[in-house]
């Protein structure tokens, strides 16, 4: 018989968890030293999911002072950008969540995102 052609991509796939193979994929890279990485995907919800997944490992590892600095540079970056936004901002969950994100080292960007979270 023929081949399963036609499926154009939306089938449900071999099974593949995207959320786990992100944390497999940050874990190799952290052991390694290779970190900052980037991850492309086309899909906006595994965009999210990956980067949810990756955020609980905390890849700015121990409470040191590279991590202080990179916190304060964050707060930094939130004073400079985002606080004229505020409070309108904070009631949002998207906001909130990422935030969150960035606080353990991980960030998303999808088209779907208001633009002010997305810069």
């Amino acid at each position: 018989k023929g081949g399963k052609g036609g499926k154009g991509g939306k089938g449900k796939g071999d099974g593949i968890n995207f959320s786990n193979e992100c944390t497999k994929l940050a874990q190799s890279l952290a052991s390694a030293h290779m970190l900052p990485g980037i991850v492309f995907c086309m899909s906006r919800k595994h965009c999210v999911l990956g980067a949810q997944a990756v955020s609980s490992l905390n890849l700015l590892g121990q409470d040191t002072e590279a991590v202080r600095t990179s916190r304060r540079m964050l707060k930094v970056m939130h004073r400079t950008h985002l606080q004229r936004f505020m409070p309108d901002l904070g009631n949002l969950e998207a906001y909130t969540q990422i935030m969150e994100m960035l606080e353990h080292g991980v960030a998303y960007h999808h088209s779907g995102m208001l633009p002010v979270l997305r810069e």
